[in-house]
């Protein structure tokens, strides 16, 4: 038994925490998200994988130990917030969404240091390297979410069937903004809107051109120690 969760407990400590990560989030991102309503029980259960999503991610980087405690500190601030706005009180869905886009952008930091870091690559490294690609469009749903919660005429949704709530709305609109898809069924309407939108659509161009870029001449670095 203790061999068993001493297993667990490198599983979590290890590359293979990223990967891990990365199905969580695809998951919460692409299947939970687009199929949750306004409903209480839905709320619920959001709240509940949201949950497990911030201990994966504090999971992933607990080996960082001078990040240690301000992850630990951010994640339990934006669990906290998180229930109150799903349970509680709907209006306090604004501090859960700054708290999240702050433990959001502390946790890319840190997959980005271990990813740029001139060690071997290896397929975690690439799944951590995709994982820090979403949390882009996520930190960029909460920014969108916010404008929205100001003004809910920040964006025009020119289709004919609504979307379920603002969540759904803010996390499709940051994916196809960062993949430059561009359907125009959602359009930003005001000028703060518009800036986030042409500063979303940069990164999207740019990061995979610059991590592609870092990875490749950390791979050639390291052959060249080899030999």
């Amino acid at each position: 038994m203790i061999r068993f969760f001493k297993k667990i407990s490198n599983l979590w400590t290890s590359n293979y925490s990223l990967t891990l990560l990365l199905i969580i989030l695809v998951f919460y991102l692409f299947v939970l998200i687009p199929q949750i309503r306004d409903g209480d029980k839905d709320k619920i259960f959001t709240g509940i994988f949201f949950s497990v999503l911030l201990v994966t991610g504090v999971a992933s980087v607990v080996n960082e130990r001078k990040y240690k405690i301000l992850i630990l500190v951010f994640a339990s601030l934006t669990f906290l917030t998180r229930w109150v706005a799903s349970v509680v009180h709907s209006d306090a869905r604004l501090f859960s969404d700054i708290s999240s886009i702050i433990y959001f952008i502390i946790l890319a930091f840190i997959i980005t240091k271990h990813i740029f870091n001139n060690k071997k690559i290896d397929i975690h490294k690439i799944m951590g390297a995709v994982v820090l690609y979403l949390l882009i469009g996520l930190i960029f749903a909460y920014i969108y979410s916010i404008l929205d919660f100001f003004n809910p005429e920040s964006f025009i949704v020119s289709v004919a069937e609504p979307f379920e709530n603002y969540e759904a709305k803010s996390f499709y609109y940051s994916f196809i903004t960062l993949t430059t898809t561009g359907f125009g069924d959602v359009i930003p309407a005001t000028a703060i809107a518009r800036n986030f939108t042409v500063m979303e659509s940069l990164i999207g161009q740019l990061f995979p051109v610059i991590l592609i870029a870092r990875l490749v001449s950390i791979e050639i670095a390291h052959k060249a120690e080899k030999k």
